[in-house]
């Protein structure tokens, strides 16, 4: 029983880490596969990817918020030109408009 007794608990423990070792290079395999890719890096490669990552989302999401604000001054100028021609159209029809006469034909 001695001898026994601390064998099979061995025996055990020898089990349970190779099961271990198994799971985690079947994770590994997993996750590069699944297209992770930091499998084999070491933490400051993996920080400095997720800085660039970051980085490049920020420049994308800059870019796209200089394109709008060009898109929204562009249709506010539009506006402002259309609304200047109307006022200018207007400004036309008025002086073109003649002065109303009496029934008897003078002017007021």
């Amino acid at each position: 029983l001695v001898i026994i007794l601390p064998l099979a608990i061995l025996f055990i423990y020898n089990i349970v880490v190779f099961v271990k070792m198994i799971m985690d290079n079947k994770v590994a395999k997993a996750t590069e596969k699944a297209g992770g890719g930091t499998a084999g890096m070491s933490e400051d490669e993996i920080k400095q990817k997720i800085i660039d990552e970051y980085l490049a989302k920020q420049q994308s999401e800059s870019t796209k918020a200089e394109v709008a604000e060009e898109s929204v001054s562009d249709v506010a100028d539009n506006k402002v030109e259309e609304s200047a021609n109307d006022v200018a159209k207007e400004d036309k029809e008025v002086v073109v408009e003649e002065k109303p006469e009496d029934n008897d034909g003078k002017e007021k």
